[in-house]
């Protein structure tokens, strides 16, 4: 319709389609930083919250705001984002876990980085899409055709095999597309968003077996 054209092969856009996979992790993990909050002061854990949690919860946010500023030459953006980031880093070595939070620090920018795979998703459905039109008409359809360059000149056995080409191969891609985007957000939320408020102070109910009754052993 040409209201929101975009090429996703074009450099352009995939720079816009890596902000916006970033974007996107950084409101995930926001999400479960809120979250991890709220459970550890729950529990009465204000420095797990305010020394462990939130400056997780800074780092992000400000890390994906220093590699926007860098992007769009924005240099107030990447300065920002730099002292914030001292200043969550501090807050770490003040934590529960002191200097050795630091080690974790690593795993912050991972899990915003793990959030490409969403952008990886987007232009392999379309390459696959574009290598599979290749295929057929720029490859099998001329070769068995004798070399000829000219649709007009294909033969109908070499139409018939080049669509037999196209249609497996955009079979596949839909398929793909039917499984990866359950599999990878699964994943993005279970290990880049979970981990943010999922505790070892458990909660919920405790588990109750169906048989209590034992007659020759006893727990």
């Amino acid at each position: 319709l040409g209201i929101f054209h975009m090429d996703r092969l074009e450099s352009n856009e995939v720079l816009l389609l890596i902000g916006t996979s970033i974007f996107i992790g950084v409101i995930n993990c926001r999400v479960g930083s809120i979250l991890g909050i709220l459970t550890e002061l729950n529990y009465g854990g204000k420095k797990h919250a305010y020394f462990e949690r939130l400056p997780v919860m800074l780092f992000q946010i400000f890390f994906a705001i220093a590699l926007l500023g860098l992007v769009m030459g924005q240099m107030i953006m990447v300065y920002l984002g730099a002292v914030v980031i001292v200043v969550s880093i501090v807050m770490m070595v003040m934590g529960p876990e002191g200097a050795m939070g630091l080690a974790h620090v690593p795993s912050y920018v991972s899990n915003l980085i793990s959030y490409l795979r969403l952008l990886a998703i987007g232009l392999a459905s379309v390459g696959l899409a574009f290598a599979a039109n290749q295929l057929a008409f720029y490859v099998v359809m001329p070769m068995l055709s004798g070399g000829a360059t000219n649709s007009a000149e294909f033969t109908i056995p070499a139409i018939i095999a080049g669509l037999v080409v196209l249609f497996a191969v955009h079979f596949i891609n839909f398929l793909l597309g039917i499984l990866s985007p359950f599999m990878h957000p699964l994943r993005l939320h279970y290990v880049e968003m979970f981990t943010k408020f999922y505790s070892n102070h458990g909660g919920g109910v405790e588990y109750s077996p169906f048989g209590h009754v034992r007659r020759f052993l006893k727990a």
